[in-house]
């Protein structure tokens, strides 16, 4: 009798280890997507933020990247490149581009290349820091790092359709993800 109650008791802790297990299994794709639309949005908006509101104009008034903390070792280039309007429509497309294909998880990996590209660019363009080391220019710098290395993609985006196309074409792993 102990040993069909000991077997039993076994099989309920194994059967509780396995759904704790499948419960929390859906936690860290649920985040990755939570975080990978959270910069979706913020991209999107800043990019139709700049393309409505009149480019530079409207970024000074997001107070996020002025031409006056423009300095530093860096400064000329950066200095140099402000007033082309090939520059400005470049930051603004990228913006928007690279927030839709966060929102929708299509080509998610070149996306946040892309992204990253961005944020270590207006980071760069203001060393050193006025306001500390760590600005929200550094942190979705290490967001969009870490995505092509997660996956992001692949949990409720356009990317996991597309899957099967990586094998007839294998240069798509290197934008999927």
């Amino acid at each position: 009798m102990k040993l069909k109650e000991t077997q039993l008791l076994a099989e309920v802790r194994q059967r509780t280890v396995l759904t704790a297990r499948a419960k929390r299994d859906w936690v860290g794709p649920l985040r990755l997507l939570l975080l990978r639309v959270a910069m979706g949005i913020l991209m999107l908006t800043l990019g139709l933020r700049l393309l409505t509101e009149g480019g530079w104009k409207a970024w000074m008034q997001i107070g996020g990247f002025l031409p006056g903390v423009v300095r530093g070792p860096f400064a000329g280039p950066f200095v140099a490149l402000w007033d082309s309007p090939v520059i400005l429509y470049l930051v603004i497309w990228s913006a928007i581009l690279v927030g839709i294909a966060m929102i929708l998880g299509l080509f998610v990996r070149l996306a946040a290349i892309g992204g990253a590209t961005m944020m270590l660019l207006f980071y760069i363009a203001t060393i050193p820091p006025q306001f500390g080391w760590v600005n929200q220019q550094l942190i979705f710098l290490l967001i969009f790092t870490l995505f092509p290395a997660l996956g992001p993609g692949y949990q409720l985006g356009l990317d996991y359709f597309l899957i099967p196309l990586r094998k007839r074409y294998p240069v798509l792993r290197y934008v999927l993800g």
